[in-house]
């Protein structure tokens, strides 16, 4: 194809990209991508993680391509809106996404969809023949933009093969030709065939280990939530402003942070230089009335309290199911009727929260004490 080029990529070999596709990579509101981690703060606990959303996105097209391909659609708007999928990522992925949406009220789709509509990514589109009105429907969720969000989509099978990859851990590792392969759909449905229920059932216990064992290690946790922190007090003080955050990257923002009159300088530089807080706390709860109890006690503790972190960390994925469609193209049921394994992982999903409290070493063995007198630990 004329114009086209080839993409080496680390995880899914070579990734044909056309002459569009191109253009959007090369656009600058696509190349931000390329200096956002993928994995936010994780790369002070693994330091290999330093992956990017752009190299992501690419294999979430690559991947989306392929399935499409497997159930006989040609779709190439489809295809397009897995390329864009992450385009309205904040700095550090997740880990100021809860800031921006306190103040703007938008979650990275969202703006991701602004961005699409107000930037040159828009013209690129409207020049290249694709439908710009099906584009931003799937962007928005439209069917069958479950290819690429779903419980199996391209979205997932890309970011588990791509984390374990480069934290060098073997949690996420699925056989993601074979997940592609037994994809199957049903009407205006997705799903998995009968044959692929071991499949459906080793993406959801990957996505599971990478969480528990990489996504909320403490350290990522501590970092993130030291990070949500310079960033609020540099917005509250002024010097950042929420909508400016949307153009940023890792590196940008951290070097506005860095420059705050506030002690948001000192909290950046510490995450920069990895002197973080203690883990003092981190274990299973049950009830938010047990975070609250545990806030309203440290509290009254004679302590810096800009120097405490309380989180309370839920596991995703305790909702997700999938269809079972057998050969006729008829569902049959979902994965929750038909494993016994994926019914009480979800189970396991819905009811597990951590409760995470980190502090300064010198104030370790107080807050401590104080946990200790409201869980009896």
């Amino acid at each position: 194809m004329a114009n086209e080029i080839i993409i080496r990529d680390a995880i899914l070999g070579d990734i044909r990209v056309n002459k569009t596709e191109r253009r959007v990579i090369d656009d600058p509101h696509f190349q931000r991508l390329r200096y956002i981690r993928q994995v936010g703060f994780l790369y002070l606990t693994y330091p290999g993680a330093n992956h990017t959303r752009l190299e992501h996105s690419i294999g979430t097209m690559k991947v989306t391509r392929d399935i499409c391909e497997v159930l006989g659609i040609d779709n190439e708007e489809l295809v397009m809106s897995a390329l864009l999928h992450d385009i309205g990522h904040t700095p550090f992925s997740h880990q100021s996404e809860d800031i921006i949406k306190h103040y703007l009220g938008k979650n990275h789709e969202q703006i991701g969809a602004e961005t699409i509509s107000k930037s040159s990514i828009h013209d690129i589109i409207s020049d290249s023949g694709l439908s710009y009105k099906k584009l931003m429907a799937y962007i928005r969720g439209a069917h069958p933009s479950e290819i690429i969000c779903g419980a199996v989509g391209s979205d997932r099978i890309d970011y588990l093969v791509r984390d374990s990859y480069y934290t060098g851990t073997a949690y996420g590792m699925i056989e993601a030709d074979r997940i592609k392969n037994k994809m199957a759909i049903s009407g205006r449905h997705l799903g998995i065939k009968e044959s692929g229920l071991q499949v459906a059932e080793s993406i959801l216990l990957a996505r599971y280990y990478m969480f528990i064992s990489a996504y909320t290690h403490h350290t990522t946790l501590i970092a993130g939530g030291m990070f949500s922190r310079a960033l609020q007090l540099a917005i509250e003080a002024g010097e950042i402003s929420p909508e400016s955050v949307i153009k940023e990257n890792d590196y940008s923002i951290m070097a506005k942070l860095a420059e705050s009159k506030t002690n948001a300088s000192e909290i950046s530089k510490r995450i920069m230089e990895r002197r973080l807080l203690k883990q003092v706390f981190y274990k299973p709860v049950r009830g938010e009335e047990v975070v609250k109890a545990v806030s309203e006690k440290i509290s009254t503790l004679d302590i810096d309290q800009d120097s405490i972190l309380i989180r309370l960390i839920k596991l995703k994925g305790g909702s997700d199911d999938i269809n079972i469609i057998d050969k006729k193209g008829r569902i049959t049921g979902k994965l929750s009727e038909k494993s016994e394994l994926f019914a009480k992982l979800s189970e396991t999903l819905e009811k597990r929260s951590m409760l995470l409290v980190a502090a300064e070493e010198k104030d370790r063995k107080k807050v401590e004490t104080a946990i200790s007198k409201i869980l009896g630990v």
